[in-house]
């Protein structure tokens, strides 16, 4: 026997766990849409540039804002940007930042393997750094300065071939969303770059 006070609360519990599925699926959804439409928005502007300089810039303007990333700075292999020559090397050039502020001792050219921007160009794979130290580097502003919480280095690829290395930096950590913006983003970057090469 079943009394009404159990087929309450079974209701209530059973309403609870729907509208709780509900909300799941809504901000899934909703994070879906936000990387849709922020990767959309950014492909839009990048349409019709034809110098990698003006790639890096526009890429770093929209996407710098879109995660949250107050700080950034992108690197392509030098024969990319100086198609025509011999003797170019596959070092990776600073063509484009974002808010950076050039410090004393950084380099502007990293080799395969050097550095950060190096490693994630030679194992072609994502690296980020948490907890990073308080000396390491400061996000800064006209109002003050502020240590970030977490950078990241991702490669830029065009099937195999590494084209180059976008490094951000964030003074929260990067979302899931900004992860799979930046994946997204970096999947398709190169396919422009060598485009603009050719």
């Amino acid at each position: 026997f079943v009394s009404l006070g159990q087929i309450l609360t079974h209701m209530q519990t059973s309403i609870r766990e729907l509208t709780e599925g509900l909300e799941y699926e809504k901000n899934k959804l909703q994070k879906e849409d936000w990387i849709k439409t922020n990767y959309t928005n950014i492909f839009n502007k990048l349409q019709g540039i034809n110098s990698n300089e003006k790639l890096a810039d526009t890429l770093l303007s929209e996407l710098t804002p879109a995660i949250k990333s107050p700080l950034a700075v992108f690197y392509l292999r030098e024969d990319i940007l100086k198609v025509e020559g011999e003797g170019l090397s596959t070092d990776l050039l600073l063509v484009s930042s974002y808010a950076y502020k050039k410090r004393k001792g950084l380099s502007n050219r990293y080799k395969l393997g050097e550095g950060i921007i190096g490693q994630c160009a030679r194992e072609r794979k994502i690296i980020q750094i948490n907890k990073i130290p308080n000396d390491y580097l400061f996000i800064e502003s006209g109002l003050g300065e502020g240590k970030p919480q977490s950078i990241l280095a991702l490669p830029i690829m065009l099937e195999d071939e590494i084209m180059g290395v976008l490094e951000m930096a964030t003074l929260i950590e990067f979302t899931d969303e900004s992860y799979k913006l930046l994946e997204q983003v970096a999947q398709n970057v190169g396919i422009i770059i060598a485009g603009i090469a050719s």
